[in-house]
């Protein structure tokens, strides 16, 4: 996923934490792995949980849904 967006959406950042080996921050709930979050620009403080299937279309489609910047006037990827 990261892999796809590096050069079609340089403004997303992605991040991967060892929630076995580090905390968590406190609102990023983790109960299995992998979880996956989308904090929205402007609204860290209040991630998205992705719960979909973890096919590259359907974290795509999370995100656009979900993006305050990225995406907007894009009709395809």
């Amino acid at each position: 996923l990261a892999t796809k967006f590096k050069t079609e959406e340089p403004n997303l950042v992605f991040v991967k934490i060892d929630a076995t080996a580090n905390d968590a921050p406190k609102n990023y709930e983790v109960q299995g792995f992998p979880t996956i979050y989308f904090a929205p620009v402007g609204k860290k403080e209040h991630p998205i949980k992705y719960e979909g299937d973890r096919k590259l279309d359907d974290l795509t489609e999370f995100m656009k849904k979900h993006a305050v910047v990225s995406f907007q006037g894009k009709t395809e990827l």
